[in-house]
């Protein structure tokens, strides 16, 4: 019973540690993205994915997203900022397409 004790003790301080660190600002390691211009991102995964612009839009901040697919199913998220910098947000495999539907008429 004391173990548990001493276990559950120390997950209750590594957690008010990582709470408290969030709450104050503490800077945390971040991945780096990978920016260049749109032109070579685009021939880049043209060339080495089949991968296509397919959609976009853009979000609150008035950064453009883009979604580039391939017909094999992989995708890569970009966006577009409003000072012309691209970077790769994410990608993957395993892109759908879904039809579009309106709420309240069914899927």
């Amino acid at each position: 019973m004391a173990m548990a004790r001493m276990t559950l003790a120390r997950w209750v301080l590594a957690s008010l540690t990582v709470l408290s660190a969030n709450f104050l600002g503490v800077a945390q390691a971040q991945p780096r993205q990978m920016c260049a211009p749109r032109a070579a991102l685009l021939e880049k995964f043209a060339a080495e994915f089949g991968e296509a612009p397919y959609a976009g839009g853009i979000d609150g901040a008035g950064n453009l997203m883009e979604i580039l697919a391939s017909p094999k199913g992989t995708w890569t998220l970009l966006i577009v900022r409003p000072d012309k910098i691209v970077c790769i947000v994410g990608s993957g495999e395993g892109w759908l397409v879904y039809e579009p539907t309106v709420p309240g008429r069914g899927a």
